[in-house]
């Protein structure tokens, strides 16, 4: 299989318990309450060309610190093609907030967490209002919800489409579930019909019973997502290393890269590398930092 030219990991996480407060990582049984860096990364496969950060939760007032303290690790050797940062956006200094990120360079996008939020959220006046002001800085939106927030998704991103929307972990389904295929299949394909909707190719093992997690059973899964919005809307994704409570790095990007690898190769060129740049490339005025 003749591997792509470049490969750009759309959506990692880093944390350094020392530096913020990640109160989820208080409770958390498992080996990701220890710290993770880039060298723990590239140790365990991910040794990529590029990589954009996601926000990791922490408290929900630090961020801006969050998002500097990603530019030190870039300004330290890592492979930092993007920052998708923390903000409030349903609050009354939204603006604020969005004006302090727009002076770090590797700022491409906001994701605020609607996963755990009550229904409606999405849709309550102030956080859309919060949402489309992110067009105002050409900022991206990481949509991290769960499969039954996909219509408060169809809805948001009709009522805001001058804002770029990403959906992360195909909205997390339940890949074990067996019967709820095509219900997530026709709300996917009404989401991909809004051209201002991107998706990313990464979560499903975490949503897979132990006997799931085969190339086999995410393939349909992949496969749709991609018939769907099309390679040039569709980005490689790990999602390490919460990905690791369920898979290895290199095991999904086998997954990923295979499935991609029986495209054409620009289809796969787009998936494993193109739409990431596409999407989280640099804003205007943006340069990389120390550079």
């Amino acid at each position: 299989m003749k591997q792509p030219d470049q490969v750009i990991d759309s959506h990692v996480h880093f944390w350094d318990r020392s530096r913020l407060d990640y109160r989820w990582l208080e409770v958390e049984q498992s080996h990701l309450a220890t710290d993770h860096l880039p060298p723990r990364l590239r140790a365990e496969g991910g040794d990529v060309d590029g990589l954009v950060f996601i926000q990791a939760d922490c408290r929900d007032d630090q961020g801006f610190d969050e998002a500097s303290w990603v530019h030190e690790l870039a300004e330290q050797g890592a492979p930092m093609l993007a920052v998708v940062a923390h903000a409030p956006l349903e609050t009354a200094d939204a603006a604020q907030r969005l004006d302090q990120l727009t002076t770090l360079p590797l700022v491409r996008g906001i994701r605020r967490l609607l996963q755990d939020e009550k229904p409606g959220f999405a849709l309550d006046r102030r956080f859309v209002d919060g949402v489309r002001l992110l067009a105002e800085y050409d900022f991206t939106f990481d949509l991290c919800t769960r499969e039954h927030q996909l219509r408060e998704c169809l809805e948001l991103t009709a009522l805001v489409p001058e804002v770029t929307f990403i959906l992360d972990h195909f909205s997390k389904p339940n890949v074990s579930a067996g019967d709820n295929f095509g219900e997530w299949s026709a709300l996917i394909d009404e989401l991909a019909s809004r051209p201002n909707v991107r998706c990313k190719l990464s979560g499903l093992g975490n949503e897979a019973q132990p006997q799931d997690r085969t190339l086999s059973a995410f393939r349909p899964w992949i496969e749709h997502a991609i018939a769907a919005f099309g390679a040039d809307r569709c980005m490689y994704a790990s999602d390490w290393p919460v990905l690791t409570l369920a898979t290895s790095y290199t095991d999904w990007f086998e997954v990923v890269s295979s499935i991609a690898a029986e495209l054409a190769e620009e289809e796969r060129d787009l998936i494993m590398a193109g739409t990431a740049l596409n999407t989280y490339g640099p804003r205007a005025g943006a340069g990389l930092p120390g550079r």
